[in-house]
């Protein structure tokens, strides 16, 4: 559950997902190894800089994916804003290459989606609580 009431869930959410940057990749993750991108999404800034399906992201902003904490890793997704370049350490075709992105804005609907996919999960229980109460 979010421990947040539902109204200031929302506004929190969206202040802070207005001021995050965005790659436009989705990733698969395995335990202990580095996460491979599964999508680009077309139109992204991830598409722009020529990242692939198949590619291996090893190292965000010089911070290994396979060995860093979860602290570091959280402290440089907390630097990523829309305009900051990012520096993507790639496995691809058994070579390592290094590619820069310059972040963008989160799409409308795709906030949207995760906004609502949170509601969904962390707050389905004050809406069935509240209809309860309230039959009408």
């Amino acid at each position: 559950q979010c421990d947040y009431e539902a109204d200031a869930c929302v506004k929190y959410m969206v202040e802070e997902l207005e001021n995050k940057g965005w790659i436009g990749i989705e990733l698969d993750y395995e335990e202990g190894r580095s996460p491979v991108i599964t999508r680009v999404v077309p139109g992204s800034p991830a598409e722009t800089a020529g990242l692939q399906a198949g590619d291996v992201l090893m190292a965000f902003d010089g911070v290994p994916y396979a060995t860093a904490s979860e602290k570091e890793l959280k402290t440089v997704k907390k630097a990523m804003v829309p305009g900051k370049e990012a520096r993507l350490t790639l496995g691809r075709d058994g070579e390592e290459i290094v590619v820069s992105v310059t972040l963008g804005n989160i799409p409308p609907a795709l906030m949207a989606q995760w906004i609502g996919g949170h509601f969904l999960e962390r707050h389905r229980h004050q809406f069935e609580t509240a209809a309860a109460e309230d039959p009408e």
